[in-house]
């Protein structure tokens, strides 16, 4: 499968301003009717346009709308010259209905606090595409708003594993290109990439480490590798490393409770099972490079059962931030802690199946969806160890550490995987000033765990990226 043969979505600009949301489905995009009008969440005070940024890169503009409550400086207010862009690591513009957030337009949540956001989407499908190559579609919502006369401050937002999008880019728009082509890499960027304009401030909000590292929806990266499939092989399964298995520590409600020992062969299996991939990889492009290969450009690769979340399944593993930071509730409290995960434990899927497996080509895989472990890889009940963020450039942690601009991160208490997540970046990144702080009982798709609870955690969410902003920015 060639990781060049993109597929463009026929819609229209009427079409994709009624069923989309951007970046993978950020919220259903809705023509909104202006203030006092319609009856979704944002709907008043907001307008949305739709915006060809290139060829390739549908998106849209969402603006505060006059006479909103907003005012002074340009069209809705003194905010309006702050730009917000939103861009996911990959496309799914048109199975938003499978989102869970699909209540919530993150566009029209800046617009209705006076902010302009630009949300896009990009043909990068998951399986197909380099991190490098989705660079220029992030490049061109940036320049939109520097060629915008009422806006003088962008902002790049890494929502899920778009976290490792925007870091990798502003990584490498204030650095240069030679940040991603270093040796260190399985697969450094080309020689050609672009320089990219950099934006003025970088927004996480509930990311994941990257693709390389793994962890987010998709079956991809090494803290998902099935630990029981023998050398890449579906029908090769040793099931003293089952983590479905009663006998190793699974319940049937989902729920685990591993031994030390058992986990201890999981993760060397795990980091096992990615170094011989990468090596199978790696000789590939040996011979594609040296000519001997089925094809002179690239090759297919299916890295088998990389949806088994470990972590997931054992309640005493990623249980809570290493650290304290603040937590913050719609009752207006703060409170200074190490952060619990409050969230339920997720769907298991104890089959070795094709659809819970990795097709992609061999210099995808090394580019985008794997990272070197080391010796001491091992996820504790705070900490995810052993991961050389040199290796990949798919990858937050690594990335931020060369990011100078400031930096908000929010993570979200009812989602395991990021919670440690968002702890682990903060700590790698360079920026003199960084923001972590967690929404209590927010899911990963904004949206509150239990509403009586937890109260309207998306207001939450985006008043305080509000207040961040206004801050540092208006």
């Amino acid at each position: 499968m060639s990781d060049k043969k993109f597929r463009k979505i026929p819609i229209g600009r009427r079409e994709f301003v009624k069923a989309s949301g951007g970046a993978a489905g950020l919220g259903i995009v809705r023509q909104a009717t202006g203030a006092g009008g319609g009856d979704e969440r944002g709907a008043s005070g907001s307008s949305a346009t739709y915006v060809p940024l290139n060829f390739r890169t549908p998106g849209a503009l969402y603006e505060p709308v006059q006479g909103t409550g907003v005012t002074g400086r340009g069209r809705g207010g003194r905010k309006s010259h702050v730009g917000f862009v939103i861009i996911h690591q990959s496309f799914s513009v048109l199975t938003a209905d499978q989102i869970p957030f699909t209540s919530v337009s993150i566009g029209e949540e800046f617009a209705k606090r006076g902010y302009r956001a630009l949300v896009a989407d990009t043909e990068a499908r998951a399986g197909s595409y380099h991190i490098h190559d989705i660079l220029p579609d992030v490049g061109a919502g940036v320049q939109f708003f520097r060629d915008h006369p009422d806006v003088d401050t962008v902002v790049v937002v890494g929502y899920s594993r778009g976290a490792s999008l925007m870091s990798f880019y502003q990584n490498v728009a204030e650095n240069g290109a030679s940040v991603a082509q270093s040796d260190d890499r399985l697969f450094p960027a080309p020689d050609d990439l672009d320089e990219q304009p950099a934006a003025d401030g970088v927004l996480i909000l509930d990311g994941v480490l990257g693709t390389g590292p793994g962890g987010g929806s998709q079956p991809e990266g090494l803290l998902e590798v099935d630990p029981q499939v023998v050398d890449n092989d579906p029908q090769s399964l040793d099931p003293s490393l089952n983590v479905y298995a009663p006998e190793n520590g699974f319940a049937p409600d989902g729920a685990a409770d591993y031994s030390d020992a058992f986990l201890e062969e999981v993760f060397d299996a795990q980091a096992a099972r990615m170094n011989a991939m990468i090596e199978e990889a790696q000789t590939a492009v040996e011979a594609i490079d040296g000519g001997t290969g089925d094809f002179p450009d690239d090759d297919e690769f299916l890295a088998v059962s990389i949806n088994t979340p470990v972590a997931d399944l054992d309640s005493d593993l990623l249980a809570h931030t290493s650290g304290e930071w603040p937590l913050l509730s719609t009752d207006g409290s703060v409170s200074v802690q190490q952060v619990p995960y409050v969230g339920p434990t997720p769907d298991a899927h104890p089959e070795v199946t094709f659809d819970e497996s990795l097709l992609t080509t061999v210099k995808r895989f090394l580019s985008t969806s794997s990272i070197r472990p080391t010796d001491d890889y091992r996820i504790t009940e705070d900490s995810i160890e052993g991961l050389d963020y040199d290796s990949t450039n798919a990858e937050a942690p690594g990335n931020l550490e060369g990011v100078s601009a400031p930096l908000l991160i929010l993570g979200f208490t009812g989602d395991r995987n990021y919670l440690v997540h968002c702890e682990i970046m903060m700590e790698h990144a360079g920026s003199s000033d960084k923001s972590l702080m967690y929404i209590e009982g927010a899911g990963h798709g904004f949206e509150p765990l239990d509403p009586q609870q937890y109260g309207d955690t998306a207001e939450l969410i985006f008043d305080t990226v509000d207040e961040w902003a206004a801050e540092r920015f208006v």
